[in-house]
């Protein structure tokens, strides 16, 4: 007696139907071998899609039939279609299953494999459902990109929204209880003074939990504007069209957000070192002179409870330094970076010249912005007549509507950063020269924010205490120049520059070289 395997299949869409249950497949499937003298050894029934063999109960057959190789005659299916909707794979499985003795048979379109012509026939069977498949697909798609263009969103609801009907019992978004925190997260954002990763902690706190990868991607959807972006098609350029849902953001907060996104501009605020100690304000701008790491400090407490403060290495653990000696060698080394009076002035008026031609090329570029932004407004206007008066389509209509209000807020905002006030700079110049003239005095005032700040514009590399003296290898190039030229003013006190600034003799600076005739 032959033995074989019944398969019957359905999709979820084929449920309804007539004719395609599980149950009726079944019994047709066993009323066929009972008479034709066949033995049914395993049953599969599926609700899976037919378009790949990755289905459950198929690879548990697969399994069955590697097991009882031989012993297995026939698949027995009661149409092709219900073997698989993918040509490619279904003559890929037939040969496999020949591989275990098993040949696959259709009992309503029966087909002898073994003679050659009838494997167009097979062909045919296979194909078709292909091609319904395929043809299911693009009538799918249509329907949702028709469904887009109407302003409907169609899929799954994003964060923030939720999936209802209107009045018609179209699909629609509505706001859900997670609005607020989106609406929060594009305005935090916006501000330019949070990361990504601060604004997601902020929101945790809240409450409110959204991975990374997501908040990337919610943060560049127009859906939050209430506008649907439709990819570009063979035959349709891409489109953005207005939906029928209520934004939660507004668009003047979503441009902003797309232009720090693009520029990179939103960086952690973490420091990359911090300390609440006043009494070593040097942690982290030290390094070891015998290995070159960076240094640490630490506090300890003697026997008469007096507490003391000792920057040391965790490296190498050669060097310990008292805070104090240390601390009151960087005011030496910082008293010795001035300049003088003559040289103040000369460095103003350098300055000043460098601004004002920068100011100059600004305002240039600046009434070139304002210029194009006046053409694009007027764009806009003749945009508006050409919808009033029908010859333009309501999607391209909005389209472009939508393109040149971002091109116009872009150049607003460029326009708005870069409006620099000429009395502003004075102030400023008058003030970092203020600086320069009492970096020691200015240092011993600062908090420890603020000499962190001073100390790290000064000093482009760590600083070195060789047990009696702070040394560097190399100072801010501004700073540099400044006192450069005020060698210049030396004249036959070049030699003395070495003297009077501790600069490690290991490292050649130019800045603190013999002055040459260009400079």
């Amino acid at each position: 007696m032959k033995t074989a395997v019944i398969m019957s299949r359905v999709s979820t869409d084929e449920q309804a139907k007539t004719g395609y249950s599980l149950d009726i497949q079944d019994k047709s499937l066993r009323e066929h071998c009972s008479s034709n003298n066949i033995e049914v050894v395993y049953t599969i029934k599926e609700d899976h899609s037919a378009k790949s063999f990755d289905r459950p109960e198929y690879k548990k057959f697969l399994e069955f039939i590697k097991k009882n190789k031989g012993k297995v005659d026939y698949l027995l299916v009661t149409t092709w279609d219900r073997f698989s909707r993918n040509t490619t794979d279904s003559y890929e499985m037939i040969r496999k299953l020949k591989g275990y003795g098993v040949e696959v048979q259709a009992i309503q379109q029966p087909l002898d494999l073994s003679i050659p012509e009838t494997k167009v026939l097979l062909a045919i069977y296979l194909t078709m459902p292909h091609v319904d498949n395929e043809r299911r697909s693009i009538k799918v798609k249509e329907g949702m990109r028709a469904a887009k263009k109407a302003g409907r969103f169609t899929g799954k609801a994003p964060k923030g929204y939720k999936n209802s009907r209107d009045e018609f019992n179209k699909p629609v978004l509505v706001k859900s209880d997670a609005a607020p925190f989106i609406k929060y997260a594009f305005e935090e954002f916006s501000k330019g003074q949070k990361s990504q990763v601060e604004i997601l902690d902020d929101l945790a706190n809240r409450g409110f939990i959204i991975k990374k990868n997501l908040f990337s991607l919610i943060l560049r959807n127009t859906v939050y504007i209430s506008k649907l972006h439709l990819p570009a098609t063979d035959n349709e350029p891409a489109l953005i069209v207005n939906a029928r849902h209520e934004p939660i953001i507004s668009e003047t907060t979503f441009i902003k957000v797309q232009e720090l996104l693009s520029n990179g501009k939103i960086k952690s605020k973490h420091p990359q070192y911090h300390t609440k100690k006043e009494e070593l304000p040097l942690r982290g701008f030290l390094k070891c002179k015998e290995c070159g790491k960076k240094m640490t400090g630490s506090g300890s407490r003697s026997r008469n409870g007096q507490r003391h403060f000792y920057y040391h290495c965790n490296n190498c653990r050669k060097t310990r330094h008292k805070a104090e000696v240390v601390n009151n060698s960087l005011h030496s080394l910082l008293s010795q970076l001035t300049i003088k009076t003559e040289v103040q002035k000369l460095y103003k008026e350098i300055v000043k010249i460098v601004f004002e031609n920068e100011f100059k090329d600004k305002n240039e570029k600046l009434r070139d912005y304002t210029i194009e932004i006046k053409k694009l407004k007027k764009k806009a206007e003749q945009l508006n007549d050409l919808f009033l008066n029908g010859k333009i389509q309501l999607e391209d209509y909005n389209e472009m509507k939508t393109q040149l209000r971002m091109e116009i807020q872009k150049l607003e905002g460029v326009v708005e950063n870069k409006n620099v006030n000429q009395d502003n700079f004075e102030q400023h110049l008058k003030k970092g020269l203020g600086v320069l003239r009492n970096l020691d005095n200015i240092y011993d005032k600062s908090d420890l924010n603020g000499k962190h700040k001073l100390l790290g514009s000064t000093f482009s590399e760590k600083l070195v205490f060789d047990g009696k003296k702070c040394r560097t290898g190399k100072i801010n190039e501004a700073v540099s120049l400044i006192l450069n030229i005020d060698k210049a003013y030396e004249g036959n006190k070049k030699r003395q520059a070495d003297k009077k600034i501790d600069l490690s003799s290991k490292v050649g600076l130019t800045g603190f070289e013999p002055v040459t005739p260009c400079l």
